[in-house]
């Protein structure tokens, strides 16, 4: 299938694969924002002059920052051209734990942060606040519609609320409301308690780069059609040492 790509960067030396995407591109733009290369603008901005130049795309794939995905989608939503822009990242831990982060901007859905933790002997799952251990009192696989399960199960997490974090457990009313269900407040009122009494942050500076460095590394595995990319280690080996601690007291 003929494709038109558009290829954007900051300037010329940032532009990346030029080559590559020419070898299999039906046409090949290039933008770079200060106009060293290419034309000078936006990848958006020269996806838009094609379509009003009357261009008929079935389907835009957008790949790369956040941002640009972000607008991509918006224009296209315009259009109402058919746009891929969900995002799935997988991160493999030392220990054997895989977290899965999905980054979906446009499609239609409700507010959901689809918290799940699954682990060798139940699971815990926000989206209907359900507890579920795998035991002798009930089989998790008894019923073949994953809809009766969750209707057995739902609001099971209730039972389980003596284990929750002080902080988490007595939340106000007034406190839920001022960001995402409470989660904004129990992490200023822990940084800034933390602050003030000399103690340390809830997210050190080791972990903040593990963090931040997942938007980029994750630009850098589509650009490379989902090859794994390695996160850096910025403690040089010392995690391993490291005594773990809890971000709130457990």
């Amino acid at each position: 299938v003929e494709a038109d790509v558009i290829v954007g960067a900051k300037n010329r030396s940032l532009l990346i694969l030029e080559k590559e995407m020419e070898a299999v591109a039906g046409n090949l733009y290039i933008t770079t924002d200060d106009g060293s290369y290419g034309e000078k603008g936006f990848v958006t901005d020269k996806l838009k002059s094609l379509i009003d130049a009357g261009n008929n795309y079935d389907l835009v794939i957008a790949i790369g920052p956040i941002p640009m995905m972000k607008f991509v989608s918006k224009l296209t939503k315009e259009y109402k051209i058919k746009t891929i822009d969900i995002v799935n990242t997988n991160i493999t831990c030392s220990g054997g734990e895989l977290i899965n982060i999905t980054l979906d901007t446009t499609l239609p859905r409700f507010y959901d942060r689809e918290f799940t933790v699954r682990g060798t002997k139940g699971l815990a799952m926000q989206t209907a606040n359900l507890v579920v251990f795998d035991n002798k009192e009930y089989d998790m696989h008894e019923l073949w519609e994953p809809e009766k399960s969750i209707a057995r199960f739902l609001n099971s997490a209730e039972d389980y609320k003596q284990y929750l974090p002080d902080c988490w457990r007595n939340l106000t009313e007034e406190e839920r409301k001022l960001g995402h269900g409470g989660m904004d407040y129990i992490l200023m009122h822990t940084l800034f308690g933390n602050v003030l009494k000399g103690e340390d942050l809830p997210l050190d500076v080791y972990d903040t780069a593990s963090l931040l460095a997942i938007t980029p590394l994750t630009e850098q595995s589509i650009a490379h059609g989902g090859l794994p990319q390695a996160i850096p280690d910025f403690t040089r080996g010392k995690w391993l040492r490291r005594k773990p601690k809890d971000v709130v007291p457990l």
